[in-house]
């Protein structure tokens, strides 16, 4: 895990709500189910990326920035659907995955869109079980 990843796990911590627990993990764990979501997020969905979706990818970079979290542990995607939805899936300890839904996206102002990405980054953070959390 890098440096800067060690150091926001550590601001989260110690943010933590009392009665929120986790498991502890494996640096290399793999969650179960997580490459399938990342493979059907690649596949049915659009990659959030400055090339791509430039505003998104902004939005997104500044929450990574604001929690100092390394680009390089998230990756997001935008899957089309009238649900307002984000979610997380954690990878492992050191990477999670990202989705949120077209109908979200198309409802938020880009504050409102940075404050759910930090929600869904948090969970990743906490290393919460739930591989999902409905908006």
């Amino acid at each position: 895990m890098t440096d800067g990843l060690k150091a926001a796990k550590a601001t989260a911590q110690r943010v933590r709500y009392a009665q929120d627990k986790t498991q502890a993990r494996e640096e290399d764990e793999y969650r179960p189910g997580a490459e399938r979501f990342r493979f059907d997020m690649a596949t049915n969905g659009l990659r959030i990326s400055p090339a791509v979706t430039p505003d998104l990818a902004s939005s997104l970079n500044r929450v990574l920035g604001r929690l100092k979290v390394p680009a390089g542990s998230i990756e997001a995607y935008v899957y089309q659907s009238t649900d307002i939805q984000a979610m997380c899936c954690m990878v492992n300890v050191r990477a999670a995955v990202l989705s949120f839904s077209s109908g979200l996206v198309q409802l938020l102002s880009s504050e409102e869109l940075e404050f759910v990405a930090g929600h869904e980054i948090g969970h990743f953070l906490l290393g919460h079980e739930a591989r999902s959390t409905n908006v």
